[in-house]
């Protein structure tokens, strides 16, 4: 709870009424956290809960369809869909003269692009790839997962590559990488939209 509420201290208040933000959890492991998000739940709104376990080794990848899921179903109006980490400040004055600059853009994500990234095969690794799960030398070019922003006219394509793309255990590239391409969707690689909270970034399995 204290990062949700370091968002809503710092960047989300500030969205205005052209904007919405939602933190989507999963299920929780206890019943006593379970009363505690229901009672944060009903007292900011803006909280959208799945029935998805952390246990789950695909958890973030289902997260992360699950949101795309429900901004496709509830914020068809949008220009953007941004989905993003809770340890990430975004400047939403930069985010906007993005949007501006980008109005008539489509088939288009955005974020920090990778390329020419390769497995790491050592199985002592935390970011091990195994030869089965992705037999190739390179990854295909991908978007790093701390913030991706959808033109929203990608996300049903999306959606729809998802569910003929089999998981595997890196979601950003799961997603930007492979599912992306199978739904013909650009990507684009592009700086200075956010900065992580300072001393709680996450490694991600490509560095």
């Amino acid at each position: 709870r204290e990062r949700r509420e370091r968002v809503r201290r710092l960047w989300a208040g500030e969205l205005g009424d052209g904007g919405r933000y939602v933190f989507v959890l999963p299920t929780a492991d206890t019943e006593e956290e379970t009363e505690d998000i229901l009672e944060e739940s009903e007292e900011f709104k803006d909280i959208l809960q799945t029935d998805v376990k952390l246990s789950d080794s695909h958890a973030h990848s289902k997260q992360i369809i699950s949101s795309l899921f429900f901004s496709h179903l509830y914020c068809r109006s949008i220009r953007y869909t941004v989905l993003l980490l809770d340890d990430v400040f975004i400047n939403t004055k930069v985010m906007d003269k993005f949007a501006a600059k980008e109005t008539y853009a489509a088939n288009r994500i955005y974020g920090n692009l990778y390329r020419g990234y390769s497995p790491a095969r050592s199985p002592s690794s935390p970011h091990h790839t195994s030869h089965d799960e992705w037999p190739w030398q390179l990854y295909p070019p991908f978007l790093g997962r701390q913030v991706v922003v959808f033109s929203q006219d990608t996300i049903p394509h999306l959606l729809h590559a998802a569910t003929a793309v089999p998981l595997m255990q890196h979601p950003e590239i799961w997603l930007t990488g492979l599912v992306s391409l199978a739904a013909e969707v650009v990507r684009m690689g592009v700086r200075d939209l956010f900065t992580s909270w300072p001393g709680e970034g996450r490694e991600d399995c490509y560095l």
